[in-house]
């Protein structure tokens, strides 16, 4: 089920807020000498009010004064890198909003419709885009509001696994648990690491069709050459993750990879021309983690984590629009890459080359919220989640802090980097319903809704997390 937007609907102040955020980042980040508004009457002449709507979201920005803001930046700052990706990027969202106003309809409850997405390099042509009469059929879940649902095979494993009452409460299936999940949380010394550097390198176990995904990407995609540069071992993938039954612990093997075949592969694996690599690999993605089979997909090793403040709030960030995938989505808590042994800076293995996972976490909190006093007792592990659109695994840990959520908010802003938005929750049954209610908060990252549920059933005192859970899918049926 898709965020609600309350009875306001189209009719809510932040209908069109996607492209309109979208857009005032990009000034923002240019060097205007003064504000954009100004400087979009000066360059075009057309009235500087035009503008400052389409910040705010109280009305789209009409063709006319689409093409002339794009001339005026092309012809201002053509050697911008990447200028007329971020207009191709914007010209899709001003499209989809359109066709979303044009059918009365929340830009992200467009999964029942049909929309060809632009693959043409000009931002000024949407001749490609075609959108047909809203069906009346909601999906649950969706890859994109472009594509198609998946096969009939990948559709029925899909729905198997987001069948459980997690999903269930939260309305949600953007998200499932690729390994098993512990309800009450373990911790982080349940978790050891073990490192394979030279037997399982990525490239060496390339199946064919990743192989030849990875080389299209490659061929159309400039940055692909840095990236290819960088050494094995900048980042880790994950290989598997088993029980031990001699130590009673969960081992999670890794090895060695770089953020090229992160960003080749899983980044784009929702798109049409990745398709035949999306079926090939989906059932292993989801059951080979545990089942010890040979893993298709980079599966680069990343966390999620939920992080909750001393006096009882839930940190929330938003992605900033040039993201390449879930531009300007909310997220719960914070997000992390695993640092390979090279790393030098947050370095997230042991003097030794060891992998640690106290390091990584702790590190994790260090270099996106600037602060250092985590500790390893402040973690609880809960599985490993795989998202829907990518396939990515993801391990979901809550990290209770012992700071108050002014000082967490204070280094989110200051942090490396930093977030578009930085707001809080109450963790409570009420606070965080409300928030999935709430119009200002329209789309979500694949796990975050995830995370705040599993903050929520460890923090509720006094309550099952079973309880929590049903009192969760009780409150989000109300309407």
């Amino acid at each position: 089920m898709w965020p609600y937007f309350g009875e306001g609907g189209w009719n809510s102040p932040m209908r069109n807020e996607t492209f309109g955020q979208a857009l005032k980042e990009l000034l923002e980040e240019l060097n205007l000498g003064k504000s954009p508004s100004a400087w979009y009457a000066e360059k075009t002449g057309a009235d500087k009010r035009s503008l400052e709507k389409s910040f705010r979201g109280v009305t789209l920005m009409g063709e006319k004064n689409w093409a002339q803001l794009v001339q005026a930046l092309r012809r201002n700052f053509s050697s911008m890198p990447g200028l007329d990706e971020r207009l191709r990027q914007l010209k899709q969202l001003l499209v989809r909003d359109r066709e979303a106003k044009r059918w009365n309809i929340p830009v992200d409850k467009m999964h029942g419709n049909r929309v060809q997405a632009l693959e043409t390099s000009d931002p000024e042509d949407d001749s490609r885009s075609i959108l047909s009469a809203p069906t009346g059929h909601e999906r649950t879940y969706r890859l994109t509001e472009y594509d198609p649902e998946e096969d009939a095979e990948s559709r029925k494993l899909w729905d198997t696994l987001t069948s459980t009452s997690l999903h269930q409460a939260l309305q949600d299936k953007e998200w499932a648990w690729a390994s098993e999940w512990f309800p009450s949380g373990k911790a982080v010394s349940n978790f050891p690491l073990r490192y394979q550097n030279s037997r399982r390198r990525y490239d060496k176990l390339l199946d064919p069709i990743a192989c030849a995904a990875l080389d299209d990407w490659c061929a159309r995609t400039p940055s692909s050459k840095q990236l290819r540069k960088e050494p094995w071992g900048s980042q880790v993938r994950l290989v598997g993750a088993a029980f031990n039954h001699s130590n009673y612990r969960n081992e999670i093997d890794l090895s060695p990879t770089k953020f090229l075949y992160y960003a080749g592969i899983h980044q784009n694996l929702w798109r049409r021309e990745y398709r035949g690599l999306r079926l090939h690999s989906f059932r292993n993605a989801l059951t080979g983690i545990d089942s010890g089979t040979n893993l298709i997909l980079p599966s680069t090793f990343s966390v999620h984590m939920a992080v909750v403040s001393s006096d009882g709030k839930a940190l929330l960030r938003r992605r900033r629009a040039g993201t390449p995938i879930y531009p300007l989505a909310w997220e719960a808590g914070i997000g992390e890459f695993m640092h390979g042994p090279i790393r030098i800076k947050y370095p997230h293995f042991t003097d030794s080359g060891k992998p640690s996972l106290p390091k990584f976490l702790r590190h994790t909190v260090q270099e996106e919220l600037n602060y250092s006093g985590a500790r390893s007792q402040d973690f609880r592990i809960y599985g490993i989640a795989a998202e829907y659109r990518t396939l990515a695994p993801k391990l979901i840990v809550v990290y209770t802090s012992d700071i108050p959520i002014k000082e967490l908010m204070r280094g989110a802003r200051e942090s490396r980097d930093a977030a578009l938005n930085v707001r809080t929750v109450d963790l409570s049954i009420d606070g965080i319903t409300q928030l999935f209610r709430d119009a200002r908060y329209p789309t979500w990252g694949p796990t975050s809704k995830l995370v705040l549920l599993l903050a929520l059933m460890q923090h509720s005192k006094g309550e099952e997390p079973k309880e929590v859970v049903r009192r969760v899918k009780m409150r989000m049926h109300q309407r």
